[in-house]
């Protein structure tokens, strides 16, 4: 189901306790964002962010592509967004999100000024934000854009993840060995 996302939820910390997964991805990321999602339970108790590389000329796709992987909610980010578990949010075109306090702000780029690290701003954020809650994955194709927001997700405490030349199955191994390590916080990631 894709939505337009809206603020709601609670001011209650309870319902704020849960982990925020980036997902940093090139457009062409399609199969690994289906690798991504198709292991994931319907409720897996956290939420996810993807942040793409998308081409301002075109309109995406990706919110009916990646709904069609998943049994979570899809939402295109609006602007104060709350961030909700169970749900999925995706960045528009031509834009830049942070969040700030579980809420996503949407920045729009003019051509002439145009963020070439979105992936590091919304990681860097996100690390900021929630700490040890955050977790980074990098999909292929993102260039070098998430390096440094994956260092600042690994420097708060929070889990990082990058796809090997491998694809998934790397993401996948990662995630059952720091399963292992870290049960409590990482009880969330794909089925063996």
């Amino acid at each position: 189901m894709v939505a337009n996302a809206r603020q709601y939820g609670t001011n209650d910390d309870a319902t704020h306790h849960f982990p925020i997964v980036g997902v940093g991805a090139s457009a062409g990321a399609v199969e690994a964002l289906e690798g991504f999602f198709r292991g994931m339970p319907r409720n897996p108790g956290l939420a996810c962010v993807i942040v793409t590389h998308l081409s301002p000329d075109r309109d995406s796709m990706l919110p009916e592509i990646v709904a069609r992987f998943t049994d979570m909610p899809v939402h295109a980010i609006a602007d104060g967004t709350s961030i909700e578990p169970n749900n999925v949010y995706l960045l528009p075109t031509d834009a830049v999100v942070s969040v700030k306090d579980r809420t996503l702000h949407v920045q729009s780029q003019d051509k002439i000024r145009r963020e070439r690290k979105p992936i590091d701003v919304f990681f860097s954020t996100l690390a900021a934000d929630v700490g040890e809650l955050s977790a980074g994955v990098i999909l292929s194709g993102a260039d070098s854009d998430g390096t440094l927001g994956i260092k600042a997700i690994k420097e708060r405490g929070g889990l990082t993840l990058a796809q090997a030349d491998d694809g998934l199955a790397r993401i996948i191994r990662t995630c059952r060995e720091a399963r292992s390590q870290r049960a409590s916080s990482i009880s969330r990631c794909p089925p063996r």
